[in-house]
């Protein structure tokens, strides 16, 4: 992630995400400030998976 302007921001203000180039966003790229002075689930960047699985088996409940 990265932060381009720091500041502090009110409620119902929101702001945008974004990732740096080959990375994956989970999660909404926008988030608010709440009531609570706390923000919406922030977004997470990750790496994509580039590991094959050649053999391997799938467990699920």
């Amino acid at each position: 992630m990265s932060f381009s302007v720091i500041r502090d921001h009110g409620y119902g203000e929101r702001v945008r995400y974004g990732c740096q180039a080959k990375l994956i966003l989970e999660g909404s790229m926008e988030v608010e400030c709440k009531k609570t002075g706390k923000w919406s689930t922030k977004p997470i960047c990750r790496a994509p998976c580039t590991v094959g699985i050649e053999r391997g088996r799938i467990f699920y409940n």
